[in-house]
């Protein structure tokens, strides 16, 4: 799809086993996992959001992890919004409801 500047274009978040990304370079792959096994880590936050943001106890350390197997569409836009924060750059959308600090322990 050359100049269709799909890279641009929304994230489609998949169901069951079946995805769509888009890609800078104007490339769309749409698929299902069906016809091969890979193991690989998804690591997903206990309550399934992402985290993504600066570590509570650590200034120098953001986070941008927990997305479980949607971390293939939504790893790409989270990266961004992290590197924006790390950057001082306006967000595009409220980070808040995914920061780090919301598994802090209470006592």
């Amino acid at each position: 799809m050359p100049g269709a500047g799909a890279g641009r274009w929304p994230i489609l978040v998949g169901f069951h086993s079946h995805y769509m990304l888009t890609f800078p370079e104007s490339r769309v792959v749409a698929g299902a996992t069906v016809k091969e096994i890979r193991i690989g880590l998804r690591p997903a936050s206990p309550d399934t959001l992402p985290i993504l943001g600066r570590a509570p106890a650590l200034a120098n350390l953001y986070l941008a992890t927990g997305h479980g197997a949607s971390g293939l569409l939504l790893g790409p836009y989270s990266g961004a919004a992290v590197a924006d924060l790390i950057q001082g750059k306006a967000l595009a959308a409220d980070l808040t409801p995914f920061g780090p600090g919301r598994f802090r322990a209470t006592t």
